[in-house]
């Protein structure tokens, strides 16, 4: 069973909104010298299913234009 397209897109502007922030803490991270490596990878899996989610919104044809 298939997600409505409003779950999608609440779904999609959360991973949004958590891409923005992890993508701040690894950048404060690099400046502190701490070891990113493992957030980058948390990172790459929300970034995974971001695309998923858009994907999933493409074929139900809705709003699909919020970027992370």
């Amino acid at each position: 069973m298939s997600e409505s397209p409003a779950n999608l897109i609440a779904q999609r502007d959360e991973l949004v909104q958590r891409l923005i922030d992890g993508d701040q803490r690894i950048k404060l991270g690099r400046r502190n010298g701490s070891d990113t490596g493992k957030w980058e990878t948390g990172w790459i899996r929300l970034l995974r299913d971001y695309e998923q989610i858009c994907q999933s919104l493409d074929s139900h044809g809705s709003d699909n234009r919020q970027a992370a």
